[in-house]
């Protein structure tokens, strides 16, 4: 067994194919965790027009 990198983790790897299909999956999770899904961006701009009728109603009054 090899150590798998900076968390720690044991990796069990058999060939070099499954070396190679491991490092892509890790690469690929990598990407998918640096970008903004769906749910993050409607919720943003939920609180954005959540503040924005806070600061209109509390202008207006």
């Amino acid at each position: 067994m090899s150590s798998g990198g900076q968390n720690g983790q044991w990796v069990r790897t058999r060939t070099e194919a499954d070396a190679k299909a491991f490092i892509q999956e890790k690469q690929a999770e990598q990407e998918r965790s640096l970008t903004a899904g769906p749910g993050a961006l409607v919720l943003g701009a939920v609180a954005v027009l959540f503040l924005a009728g806070l600061a209109l109603y509390a202008w207006l009054n």
